[in-house]
């Protein structure tokens, strides 16, 4: 593995670590001041943020790989891309503002926050989400650049002082509009850290945003791809929660969004490997270095299963027993269904996931596209179907059953496209013996705390670290040999030094 992606790893990992933790806390805290159904209208203003990618246009991950490959020509397009993301902030903040009202009153169904108090809550994620929309062009750029340890050093600081101030300022008041706005000002102050960074890691973004038609048409094909692959994903993964907030009690929506974030906080870390090996993925493919290519996905796929395969096995294992470590019983009765089924749909995107990765970094987007083009319909209503007769457990089982399709189209057209013929045994090597083992090690795990007499939460949580460090000790063997030294190399550069010594 070159230097630069395990230095990318190692900093997207740091930093998304701390990411997840803050976020769970704040979750706690919103969801004990607040109640379930205050939560259920921030995860939808959570929802909306996730829609404004709509007006990305690829814009992101073109701007990523046009900074690996060549800095200092992508100069044009960056300044250009720069515009257009301002301009597209004005219009979302703009629409999301007007839009609030009928939205509060018409679309969520509302039986304890007062409409006033939503309407008002939704014009606040207006400022938010406008602004978050900056930060989408800087994290680019900064992916771009490679510069991923002054990416995570500002990730931490935004995210400590929204989430963990937003905690605090919660846990002292219990004020929903006070932490809506709270939200809006900590947003405005993100987009300013990110753009400063930006701007130190590149001194010519110093110059004024400025569209120019010529520098961008030359990646309009490319974006286009891109955008395809983001509408379709879009659509894919936000419907379940719009379709919640609309067909179901807000509350749901706040137990819903109680296991997605969880599940989510895992998909993070997938996302921490596949930015990181994006770059390398890309110069692969730029050098024709086919044995390299082939060597850095195989590595993504494995590296994803060590780290999330265990992970998800303990949601589904021992589920309610995480979400009493940081919620509510009344949420982890609600959501620990869902989480478990969510988590189950999560590894199977994952195993599709190197797939996705290397799609996007040989700007063959458009087999992803392909694909989901297919599926959208017959997926939107299903899941349509589905919430209606289970409730969020139909929205869970409705994604796994697309992320199961997803082993049978979406991957052999990604393998047909870039290698010319797709084997079975990709899968089979790569990601069987990680869901096997850690299904054998976690059932286990299970059933012993299912025969124990004493079903004390310590005793649950007992059992599920044993089976975490078990899994990590025994899926170390079925990783590539260079993935097994990384890991032995920063577990010793972890451990004190009088213990390396003794």
């Amino acid at each position: 593995m070159a230097p630069n992606v395990k230095r990318n790893v190692i900093y997207n990992v740091l930093g998304g670590v701390w990411s997840i933790a803050l976020n769970l806390v704040l979750v706690r805290v919103q969801l004990q001041t607040l109640g379930a159904e205050a939560y259920g209208l921030i995860s939808f203003g959570q929802t909306l943020m996730l829609m404004n990618t709509l007006f990305d246009f690829g814009l992101s991950t073109t701007l990523i790989r046009s900074l690996a490959a060549e800095r200092e020509k992508a100069l044009a397009f960056v300044r250009s891309a720069a515009a257009l993301y301002w301009l597209c902030a004005l219009i979302i903040g703009a629409l999301i503002f007007f839009a609030a009202e009928p939205l509060a009153l018409s679309w969520l169904r509302l039986e304890q926050v007062a409409p006033d108090e939503a309407v008002a809550a939704l014009r606040l994620w207006a400022i938010a989400i406008a602004f978050n929309h900056l930060m989408y062009l800087y994290v680019a750029l900064l992916s771009g650049a490679q510069r991923l340890d002054l990416l995570n050093a500002v990730k931490v600081l935004y995210i400590s002082l929204y989430q963990g101030g937003g905690a605090l300022l919660l846990a002292a008041t219990g004020d929903l509009l006070g932490f809506m706005t709270w939200n809006a000002l900590t947003s405005v102050i993100g987009a300013v850290f990110y753009s400063l960074s930006a701007r130190r890691a590149w001194r010519p973004l110093l110059s004024l945003p400025r569209l120019a038609w010529s520098a961008v048409r030359p990646m309009v094909s490319q974006m286009l791809s891109v955008y395809g692959t983001v509408i379709l994903s879009l659509i894919l993964i936000q419907v379940d929660r719009l379709f919640i907030s609309r067909l179901l009690p807000l509350t749901q929506l706040g137990f819903y969004n109680t296991a997605f974030i969880v599940i989510q906080g895992i998909g993070t870390l997938q996302g921490f490997l596949s930015t990181a090996l994006l770059p390398a993925l890309a110069s692969d493919h730029g050098a024709a270095d086919h044995e390299a290519f082939i060597r850095h996905m195989r590595r993504l796929l494995q590296a994803m299963l060590y780290v999330i395969a265990p992970l998800v096995f303990a949601c589904i294992a021992f589920g309610r027993e995480i979400l009493l470590l940081w919620t509510t019983s009344g949420a982890a009765d609600g959501a620990f269904r869902a989480m478990a089924l969510l988590a189950l749909g999560s590894l199977l995107n994952t195993i599709s996931a190197a797939d996705y990765t290397a799609a996007t970094a040989t700007a063959n987007a458009d087999v992803i596209v392909r694909v989901n083009l297919w599926l959208t319909a017959p997926y939107v209503a299903l899941m349509y179907a589905m919430i209606v007769a289970l409730g969020i457990e139909g929205a869970a089982l409705t994604w796994i059953a697309l992320n199961f399709v997803y082993l049978f189209t979406q991957q052999p057209a990604v393998h047909r496209r870039l290698f010319g013929a797709y084997r079975l045994s990709w899968t089979a090597r790569n990601a069987a013996p990680f869901v096997l083992l850690n299904a054998l090690i976690f059932g286990v795990a299970r059933l012993l705390h299912d025969a124990l007499p004493n079903d004390a939460l310590i005793v649950s949580l007992s059992l599920m670290a044993a089976a975490l460090a078990l899994s990590l000790i025994a899926c170390s063997a079925l990783l590539d040999a260079d993935l097994r030294q990384v890991g032995v190399r920063l577990l010793g550069r972890a451990m004190p030094s009088n213990s390396r010594i003794a």
